[in-house]
């Protein structure tokens, strides 16, 4: 089972969005919290660059399949 990064965004209007990270995948889900622990600053970074300015509500780590739910087609 693989586990990725999905970031849940507010903002001013009070629409939520959600950012999935695809790269790097994780073997477990404890690789994955360990992987957004040290790297907070540039996850969010990252974020800021594709998105500008918006809130991070919170930070998960899904399955692959759990992730989709989230997707937009």
């Amino acid at each position: 089972m693989n586990w990725i990064i999905v970031v849940f965004l507010g903002s001013s209007m009070g629409n939520i969005g959600a950012y999935t990270f695809e790269k790097p995948v994780f073997e477990t889900e404890e690789a994955c919290i360990a992987h957004v622990q040290e790297n907070a600053r540039s996850l969010g970074q990252k974020i800021g660059e594709d998105l500008g300015m918006v809130r991070i509500d919170s930070v998960y780590c899904l399955t692959e399949e759990q992730a989709k739910k989230f997707r937009y087609p």
